[in-house]
C-alpha cells in the first residue's frame, strides 16, 4: 500500500510487483474543495478547485543496480473542477472532464524490497485542456470571449498538467 500527496490531492495505491523491474499500480485519489487566488493575464481570480480520479500505472526500473529509478506511464480517469470569480463577481468554470488522460513521468524511490518505501514522482498528465465556460456577471460578449481565451491559454488550465507526488508506503 502506498499513500501519496500531489497537486491533484491525496491518493491510495495498491501495487503488484510482477518482477524487480516492473510494478503495476492501481490508485484512487482526489482533493476536497480548496480555495486560493490565481492571476490570469492580469486579472486576479478567487478559485475553488476540487478533483476526483482513479488511475492505472506501470513502473519500469530499467537499471537493476539502480532500482530506485523508475519510468512511469499510465492512464487516469476523473474530473478536475475549477470555479473562478473576479472581484466584480464575474464567474467562469474551467473543467477537465475528458477521460482517460495519459500520464508519463519519472520516479525516484518506491522499490520492490520489503518494508517501508518512500518515493518522489515527477511527470505530467496530457489532456485536451480545460473546458472554459462563462457562468455570469457583467461582462459584454466580447469581454467574455477574451477572458475565456485568456483562461484557456494560461499554463494552469492547459492541456499539459505537471505533477509532483510524494509517496509513503509499505511492501510486504
Amino acid at each position: 500500500m502506498l499513500f501519496g500527496a500531489s497537486p491533484f490531492g491525496v491518493s491510495a495505491t495498491v501495487s503488484k510487483h510482477t518482477s524487480t523491474k516492473t510494478t503495476w499500480q492501481f490508485s484512487v485519489g482526489g482533493a476536497p474543495k480548496t480555495a486560493f487566488d490565481v492571476p490570469v493575464n492580469g486579472v486576479n481570480y478567487s478559485m475553488d478547485t476540487e478533483s476526483l480520479w482513479v488511475g492505472c500505472f506501470v513502473n519500469h526500473r530499467p537499471f537493476v543496480e539502480r532500482d530506485w529509478f523508475r519510468l512511469v506511464t499510465g492512464i487516469a480517469i476523473g474530473t478536475i473542477e475549477n470555479s473562478l470569480r473576479d472581484s466584480q463577481g464575474n464567474r467562469f468554470l474551467a473543467e477537465y472532464r475528458e477521460s482517460p488522460v495519459a500520464y508519463m513521468g519519472f520516479g525516484f524511490g518506491v522499490t520492490t524490497r520489503p518494508g517501508i518505501t518512500l518515493g518522489l514522482d515527477i511527470g505530467w498528465l496530457q489532456s485536451a485542456g480545460a473546458r472554459i465556460s462563462y457562468q455570469g456577471g457583467s461582462l459584454s460578449p466580447d469581454e467574455q470571449r477574451a477572458r475565456m481565451e485568456a483562461i484557456s491559454d494560461d499554463f494552469f488550465f492547459g492541456s499539459f498538467l505537471p505533477n509532483i507526488q510524494l509517496g509513503l508506503g509499505y511492501n510486504l
